[in-house]
């Protein structure tokens, strides 16, 4: 409505006037003075269809109106705000953002941290309306002439939050995709799935956000890696597991470690100080194609970190008088190395890799453990408790 039309049909008071507007008949509801409600425009059956309100407000379909522009639908005809763009151009139709600081007159630049514009979800609960979801935009680096940093964020969420939910997912201005917070980094490529970037770490695996545990790494030009800093669950025990990939073959290293647990009496020198040699067989399937990569032996030691040393055989399939080394012993004597202590079992370990020559089974190989152990000071203080295989799986 211009000044015009407003100032003559409040000079004459009208209430219930008829306004001809494009050949559809208005009726003005009424023409309030400021202060008093603003103005209501309803069709010929009195059906609302605009309100302006004296504090600057613009209803549709509702008398009262909470924002600038505030559409109301009571039915699923014709619902919903529409922009359409008619036109031969690859243009398409707008909703446009803007967000300075200062005032109209004297606009200022954004800050590192704003948002700048973000659309938001209410659903009702019953009572109020929530805050429970949104995405949108913000400023995410340095601001300054010609260079604003924009990211791209979605939160979601189950409760009222002032935020617009927990934070998921965040775009970053440099093309990295972050989630659920600001340590996971990713970036996509033309592929379905493509991890890209530099020789840094791109695939990052954080627990609580706080501490990394493992790591996807481009590597050398004979292939990547993944790795890890913490335990991966296989079984009924967990174990570092991590991925590796040789001069263009896949291995999935670690799909499922398998632990043989052994009686603590079973593997124990009969005499103290002594010598003592025990084969265990590797109970797990023998599938072609399966490699064996690694061999973790774990023992009860008493007073003494170094007190045993294993090697890893196998008899081949139709070769059944024949036995190899697949991992000789470590020297001629019962020392293998100085152990580690594991807290979590309480017991010592030693682990060597076939990583520079893995062996892959064949179909009706026969593969086992040799064992030996010194008594150390007495029987009692050197037992072997689990044999830990590590294996892996060709994928391509």
């Amino acid at each position: 409505m211009n000044r015009r039309l407003k100032v003559l049909l409040f000079g004459f008071a009208a209430i219930g006037w008829a306004l001809l507007v494009m050949g559809v008949t208005y009726v003005l509801d009424g023409i309030q003075a400021p202060g008093t409600g603003g103005v209501t425009i309803t069709d010929k059956d009195a059906n609302l269809i605009t309100h302006f309100s004296d504090t600057n407000l613009v209803g549709v379909g509702t008398s009262s109106p909470s924002a600038h522009l505030h559409v109301q639908d009571t039915g699923l005809t014709n619902r919903g705000f529409l922009v359409e763009q008619v036109q031969s151009h690859a243009a398409a139709p707008l909703i446009r953002f803007q967000k300075a600081y200062g005032t109209p007159a004297a606009k200022a630049a954004v800050q590192n941290g704003n948002f700048a514009g973000a659309f938001v979800c209410q659903p009702y609960d019953g009572t109020a309306y929530l805050d429970t979801a949104a995405f949108g935009f913000s400023i995410d680096g340095a601001v300054s002439t010609g260079v604003v940093p924009t990211g791209f964020y979605i939160r979601t969420g189950t409760v009222n939050d002032s935020n617009g939910g927990t934070l998921r997912i965040v775009v970053t201005s440099g093309g990295a995709i972050q989630y659920p917070n600001n340590n996971q980094e990713v970036q996509w490529g033309s592929d379905v799935i493509s991890v890209q970037g530099d020789t840094s770490n791109k695939v990052m695996i954080w627990e609580d956000g706080e501490t990394q545990r493992a790591s996807l790494s481009l590597g050398s030009s004979a292939g990547g890696a993944f790795s890890g800093n913490g335990r991966s669950s296989f079984g009924s025990t967990s174990y570092l597991g991590y991925w590796t990939q040789p001069a263009g073959t896949g291995y999935l290293y670690n799909p499922g470690s398998v632990s043989v647990d052994l009686p603590g009496l079973y593997l124990v020198p009969g005499v103290a100080g002594s010598d003592f040699d025990q084969p265990v067989p590797a109970l797990f399937p023998t599938s072609a194609g399966t490699e064996i990569k690694a061999l973790r032996v774990y023992a009860y030691l008493g007073n003494a970190a170094s007190e045993f040393n294993f090697a890893v055989k196998k008899r081949a399939a139709g070769s059944m008088g024949t036995v190899t080394d697949l991992l000789a012993m470590n020297g001629t004597d019962y020392t293998q190395a100085t152990a580690t202590y594991d807290g979590v079992t309480g017991y010592y370990y030693v682990e060597r890799n076939l990583t520079a020559n893995p062996y892959t089974i064949v179909e009706g190989d026969a593969i086992w453990a040799v064992v030996r152990m010194n008594g150390n000071t007495s029987p009692g203080n050197a037992k072997i408790m689990t044999l830990k295989w590590s294996l892996g799986k060709v994928i391509y």
